[in-house]
């Protein structure tokens, strides 16, 4: 081998180490190299998406206020035999920027080209067993809309073209996942969004009562310990058991914007105030919780947060230990709780059956002895 190719091969080997680092370096979503750009759009300057199908409607609303990002998003159910359900919650800021970075910029895998309305009809976007969907995208102030035909064999990927025609591409299937199913990939579910090693202190007030607890040794999670403000030199592990079991309790479900608790039960009743946490950091308030509770067996939950920003239900279970040990922090006694009515009892079907066995003569049979009668 001489000089010559020598050379040549060290620089094609020091392009592809070159090339090698940068790929292992790079940090952004992963692009393949023949993917075609459909819309050229910047996760930042998205601030609506909607998806539109025979079975519902899914609707992202982004709002963006200096550092922080709001995303509403709403759902539509369609059902044949009754009124189109509709749910609203706060979707989750990070599962929803995520989802941004595989749509803005929107790619797809390739382009199938123009096509004939034999073939439309084939992938699914005309004749009369189609059911298209559409998937509209603003970005910018502008508006984005493509058809979307059926599924690729064998990959789930789906044919898209825009709504006023021209050449078909494929679409991965995973640019549309999260927003198909946005009431259970991107709902937010937390009550806050903090770290909790950024709060320094949290006051309770609740049945005429008040107390705020500060956090010791915050940055240090296994030996951080909530103390009283009136004793902060007494240790006592009430405190840290009470917020400890806090971020169990999560969002069953949105009520809608506006709507008290209570008011969405079949037979709607007023909610009870429980108490108000308000949550400090070094810069000042970070996050507050208002819990309300109505009265009733089962009793229901409902809690509002600075994240939540709308009344959400919350697992009773949960939500009633932690208000019993609330109690406890504050020095009260717990609460009477609504008696559940006893069960009915269980229906005596072996006596049942012998009553209705055709006994001759309307005389039931004679009581038998169980088998281990008399034996001690």
């Amino acid at each position: 081998m001489n000089r010559k190719s020598v050379l040549a091969h060290a620089i094609l080997a020091l392009g592809g180490l070159t090339l090698a680092y940068l790929v292992w370096t790079d940090d952004g979503p992963s692009r393949e190299v023949d993917e075609v750009e459909l819309v050229d759009c910047e996760p930042d300057e998205v601030t609506r998406a909607e998806l539109r199908s025979a079975e519902k409607d899914i609707t992202l609303e982004i709002t963006r206020e200096d550092d922080e990002v709001v995303v509403h998003a709403t759902v539509v159910r369609h059902r044949e035999d009754a009124d189109d359900e509709t749910q609203r919650f706060v979707a989750a800021t990070d599962g929803v920027n995520e989802w941004l970075e595989q749509i803005a910029p929107l790619t797809a895998r390739r382009t199938l080209g123009e096509l004939s309305d034999e073939q439309l009809t084939e992938l699914g976007f005309q004749g009369e067993e189609a059911t298209p969907s559409t998937f509209a995208l603003t970005c910018g102030g502008t508006v984005h809309t493509f058809q979307i035909g059926g599924r690729a064999y064998g990959s789930g990927d789906r044919y898209a073209r825009l709504e006023s025609g021209g050449p078909v591409h494929l679409l991965g299937n995973e640019r549309l996942q999260a927003i198909e199913s946005a009431e259970f990939r991107l709902m937010e579910r937390r009550l806050h969004t903090f770290e909790w090693t950024a709060v320094t202190e949290l006051t309770i007030e609740a049945w005429g009562q008040q107390k705020t607890l500060l956090q010791r040794n915050r940055l240090d999670e296994a030996n951080a310990e909530w103390v009283d403000q009136a004793s902060p030199d007494r240790r006592n592990e009430v405190f840290g058991n009470w917020l400890g079991a806090y971020p169990r309790m999560r969002v069953q479900r949105y009520l809608d914007p506006g709507a008290e608790p209570g008011s969405e039960l079949a037979e709607s009743a007023a909610a009870e105030v429980s108490m108000r946490l308000t949550i400090r950091g070094e810069d000042g308030e970070l996050g507050h919780m208002e819990m309300r509770r109505v009265d009733r067996v089962p009793l229901s939950y409902y809690v509002r947060t600075e994240t939540t920003r709308d009344w959400v239900t919350v697992p009773a279970s949960v939500a009633q230990a932690f208000e019993d040990d609330a109690r406890s922090v504050l020095g009260l006694d717990a609460l009477e709780r609504p008696t559940p009515p006893a069960p009915a009892p269980a229906a005596d079907a072996g006596a049942e059956t012998d009553a209705d066995a055709g006994v001759e003569g309307g005389e039931a049979p004679a009581p038998t002895e169980p088998a281990d009668a008399g034996v001690e």
